[in-house]
């Protein structure tokens, strides 16, 4: 289950996941992949930042929005997934450099 946000924080629901995790386009099979608990994938593409700039129209359906991942317990409730970004960079050098 993803929690969806707009940019300025607003609350804009819940979804199901399938392939909103990736900004590339996934096939089916790529998304039962990802869901296989302690799978890792990599995806690699090419699309154009201009139309990211344009209006909300000409933009991605997830462009510019942020997820938050949680699983559903056999009781319905909603527990969320930490994640742990390995290669973030802070002012030009990698997390953790000296």
């Amino acid at each position: 289950m993803l929690a969806k946000y707009a940019l300025d924080g607003k609350f804009l629901g819940f979804q199901q996941l399938a392939s909103q995790m990736s900004a590339c386009p996934m096939t089916y099979n790529d998304v039962l992949n990802m869901q296989r608990f302690g799978a890792m994938t990599e995806n690699n593409c090419e699309f154009d930042l201009f139309s990211l700039m344009q209006g909300p129209d000409a933009q991605p359906e997830s462009a510019n929005v942020l997820f938050e991942l949680f699983l559903k317990d056999d009781k319905g409730n909603l527990i969320d997934v930490p994640v742990l970004i390995k290669n973030l960079r802070l002012s030009g050098a990698a997390e953790g450099a000296a």
